[in-house]
Order: C-alpha cells, then structure tokens, then sequence
C-alpha cells in the first residue's frame, strides 16, 4: 500500500489572506496560533504522521481551499533483505530486514513477485487493478476500455507528488486546461498578474475580443460578466438612445448613450485578462478542494473551455431582445401620448402669447403635435375597424371619443386647436393648423391613413 506524507511550505497560496490560513491550520490540526504562525513562516515542514494516498488527497485539498501551500509526497520505501543460503544453494530473502543500498539485481528475484501496470508502468502485488491509475486490467488489456480512458490511465496520476511540481505549477498547467483555445497566449498574459505567490495583481492589458464584451464571455462561459456587459454594454445605452429617440428624454440621454458604450469598449478590453485569471483560479483551487486528484484534468476541462454555441445564441438573443425592447418602448409611448404635455392652462396661455415661446419650445410643441396627430389617426382607424359599415363621412371626433373613451383633448393640437380630418384617395388625413393656427399653411402638421377595403 501506498504511504504519503504532507509536506508544508510555509507559504500561502495565491488569492488567500495569512490570517485565514493561519486560522484554518489552529482548526485542522487543532494547534495554537503561535504555532500554526510558525508552520507559515517561509520554512518547508514536513508532517510527523503517514497517511494513505485517498487520506493524503484530502488532506491536501483541505488545505490548499484553505489558502495553504502544501503537498502529498509519496514516501519511496525500500524493501531490503538479508541473503540466507538455503540447502539447495538458491538465495532466499527477508524482507522483514532492512538493510540499505543494494543493487537492481539483489532486487530481481523480489520483483518477479510483483505486477506492472500497463498503462502507468505502476508495481504492484497481482490484483485486478492498479493501485495508482485505477485501471481495470482485464478491460484494458481486452481493448474493451475507450481510447481517452487509456490515454487518461497512462498519465502518471502521483506526478503532482513530486517535489519538483509545487501547486502553483499545477495551477498553470489546470489554467492552461481551463482556457483551452489561444491557450499560450492567455497564458503570456496570465503572468503579469502572478505576484510571487502573493496576492494576484492587477496589471491593464488589452484584448480585442472584448470589444464584443457580452459575445466573448459567453464564448469564454464566464457567465457573470456576460450578464454584466449586457446590462452595460448594450442595456443601458439602447434604452437611453430609444427614451431620446421618441423624445421621452433629451438629447442629453443619447449623447450619454454614447459616452456609456464608448467607455464600455475601452474599459472592458483592459480588465477582462485579469477577471478571467481570477475566475480560472478560484474555480481550480475550489476543484483542488473538491475534486479527486485524478479527475481535475477533466473537472477543469468541463467548467473551462469555450462555447461557439453559447456566444451564437447571445448574438441571436440580443437582435431579439433590441427589437422587443425598441418596440415595447414605442407601445408604451403611443399609448401615453400626453407625456410631458402642459395643462389646460399652461396651453391656455401658450394660445394668448405665442411670441413669447423660444425656437427650442416651439420646436417641441411641433413634434409633440405629431405625437398627437399620428394618436388621433389611430384612434379613427379603430373606430372604423369596430363599426365597419361606416364610412369616412360618418367620423366625429367627439363620437370617437365617447365610443372609445378617450381624453377630451384627444383631438387637439399641442396649440388646443381643434385638428381636421380631410379624405384622400383611398384613406383619409388628419391636419394641424400648426403654431400659426391657420390651415393651408407652409406650418401645417399632419398624417394620413390609406384604408384597406374602404
């Protein structure tokens, strides 16, 4: 059986505080904090008790979640004998003795005892599977076993042992796993943000990709920041461009719309590198914790990697999503057309001193004007879709009104003049005096309907 012994750093991993590490060792090993202050001082200690490989494994994951740099090193036992002549001259061994430094040959004789795993090369007394890979002889041998199990079998599964693989190199190799595709180039940027086993820091760099924030998070199944950059990146810009398009707000909103984005392409592409190296190793040092040694490769491999799938569905969602939004905001307008409208004596008095207005309030009167003219054709082509067997000569607006329960004013330019309604050929158009107030005017606003079947 296999034995291993935990060997301490003295040093914390990336991403963790000295004062939770310390706290987790008083737990685990039930010390006092001076002393577990000492085991995280700089110096490599190797602990007193031996363990089994599956104790070993916990162990080391329990700690390592816990911000400890620590290692499950296996311990190389030698079997040594004492040679006793027996009566036919063969030479027999104790391996009860040992004795140290003898030759691979004084072995030979104990190791045709043994069995080798053909996957991993591991030695072991003659079972059905091998105690390091795990295989299953028979099915491997048989061929029964797939490809990629037997490639995952002849990886030596103790190698992250060795002394000469400490965590942080483990951490790399999972990250470049977790990325997957242009891993050597994430990679190159990854290492300016490891600081010597300390805290990550941050340091800008640029990617180009992020450009298309919300597209390349899916891509990369970051899923947060995904949902993050869509509020950013393309939420809250379009609602204030749509808000200032059907004059809900000023122009101030579209031009912030665009300062909003335009920050949004520059900040992103200089933090994205480092949420993604962070997001990378809290998901490796949480599958350390979790996971057994042998399946991190593919644990990594699962929660990392990339998705075409994921960032093709967002761009389709995002189309749908805009064109629901524009149209839901342009419902909502048409249905509150008195938004921002003055009251009666407010307009009352725009109708007494209409000198007095500016350009830019002017302007505004007219475009609400056309508001409320294309509401009024509205409101007729209802009332003749509900009463078909009327025709054009029939409209009254004060009729429409009653029948469809609409304002008062329903039917009044933003001036409180009455609006008109003229036939054209195959519909009908409604007219404003505009801000002169007189029909057949230069200032005229008006729209018209072409009628189907009338």
């Amino acid at each position: 059986m296999n034995k291993f012994n935990i060997i301490l750093n003295g040093k914390i991993l990336s991403g963790f505080q000295q004062t939770d590490a310390e706290e987790a060792l008083t737990r685990i090993f039930n010390i006092p904090l001076t002393q577990a202050k000492g085991l995280l001082s700089g110096k490599k200690v190797a602990l007193n008790q031996v363990y089994s490989a599956v104790d070993a494994i916990e162990l080391q994951s329990k700690l390592n979640a816990s911000g400890i740099d620590a290692v499950a090193k296996k311990i190389q036992e030698k079997t040594e004998f004492i040679p006793l002549e027996a009566e036919t001259g063969e030479v027999q061994f104790n391996t009860s003795i040992s004795m140290p430094e003898l030759n691979a040959d004084d072995y030979k004789p104990l190791k045709e005892l043994l069995m080798t795993c053909p996957a991993c090369g591991h030695q072991q007394k003659p079972s059905e599977r091998c105690g390091n890979c795990g295989i299953d002889f028979d099915a491997y041998n048989s061929g029964e076993m797939d490809q990629t199990t037997k490639q995952r079998a002849t990886i030596n599964q103790w190698e992250q042992f060795e002394d000469n693989v400490t965590i942080e190199k483990q951490v790399k190799y999972l990250l470049s796993q977790f990325i997957g595709v242009k891993r050597k180039q994430y990679l190159d940027v990854f290492k300016k943000f490891d600081n010597g086993g300390i805290k990550p820091k941050f340091i800008p760099s640029w990617n180009l990709s992020a450009l298309a924030l919300p597209f390349w998070a899916l891509y990369r199944r970051l899923w947060l920041i995904a949902l993050i950059g869509t509020i950013t990146w393309l939420l809250i810009p379009l609602t204030l461009v749509i808000l200032s398009y059907y004059e809900v707000l000023s122009k101030t909103a579209f031009y912030l719309a665009i300062i909003i984005f335009v920050l949004n392409l520059i900040i992103w592409p200089f933090i994205v590198n480092y949420l993604y190296y962070l997001r990378g190793r809290r998901c490796i040092h949480y599958l350390m914790s979790t996971a057994p040694a042998y399946t991190l490769e593919n644990d990594v491999t699962e929660v990392g990697g990339t998705s075409l799938a994921a960032a093709l569905a967002g761009f389709a969602f995002s189309i749908v999503f805009s064109l629901f939004l524009w149209a839901s905001i342009a419902s909502i307008v048409g249905k509150n057309k008195t938004i921002a409208l003055p009251s009666k004596a407010e307009i009352e008095q725009i109708r007494l001193k209409p000198k007095t207005l500016s350009k830019d309030a002017v302007n505004l009167m007219i475009k609400q004007t056309k508001l409320k003219l294309r509401s009024a054709r509205d409101a007729v082509t209802t009332w003749l879709d509900k009463n078909p067997d009327k025709t054009l000569a029939d409209v009254d607006f004060q009729r429409i009104i009653t029948e469809l329960g609409l304002d008062d004013h329903h039917f009044k330019d933003r001036w409180g003049n009455e609006m008109h309604m003229i036939p054209i050929r195959s519909g009908f158009k409604i007219i404003s005096a505009g801000p002169d107030k007189l029909l057949e005017t230069s200032d005229d606003l008006s729209y018209q309907k072409i009628l189907q079947n009338r």
